[in-house]
């Protein structure tokens, strides 16, 4: 009932189920839907490259290369760990694996009216800046910095859908 006008303007949608529950399934869903009806969108994929996100859709029979040729949707890929990663070029290790903040920091994954991010908790838990404050038990102040970056980025109508695996 309460998605059935569509997401709400201005709002953080947390998607939460264990691995397996369907939760990048539910956000490929939505990010086709969401150009269909022809609103922009980011999807960050924590799992999926670009290759196997179109191999994936088509096999739904979710035509999405139109989409990302008409730029409808951004699709990323977020090499979480793996130091080849596309957007870390020549950085120093510490900076490759600042996840959050380089989150922050992609001004035009942003750009879009509707952000995915699946898995959000894999960004977390891969990021060391976020796991040294949680073992300072300073988690509370990471917290309220991705809380505070995320209501910018709604204030401006945008919505961010966040999924998460509790375990």
């Amino acid at each position: 009932k309460e998605l059935g006008g569509g997401l709400p303007p201005g709002s953080i949608v947390l998607i939460e189920g264990e691995y397996g529950a369907g939760k990048s399934a539910m956000s490929q869903r939505f990010s086709y839907g969401l150009c269909e009806e022809g609103t922009m969108a980011t999807l960050l994929s924590t799992e999926l490259t670009v290759g196997s996100f179109l191999e994936q859709m088509h096999s739904l029979d979710y035509g999405m290369v139109d989409h990302m040729l008409d730029e409808n949707i951004l699709f990323l890929h977020a090499a979480i760990g793996d130091s080849k990663n596309t957007f870390t070029m020549d950085e120093d290790d510490d900076d490759r694996r600042e996840l959050l903040r380089r989150l922050m920091e992609a001004e035009v994954m942003w750009d879009s009216d509707v952000i995915l991010i699946d898995t959000f908790d894999a960004i977390l838990r891969n990021d060391p800046k976020f796991e040294a404050l949680v073992r300072q038990n300073e988690e509370r102040q990471a917290a309220l910095e991705i809380i505070s970056f995320f209501r910018d980025i709604i204030a401006d109508g945008k919505v961010i859908v966040l999924t998460v695996d509790p375990t």
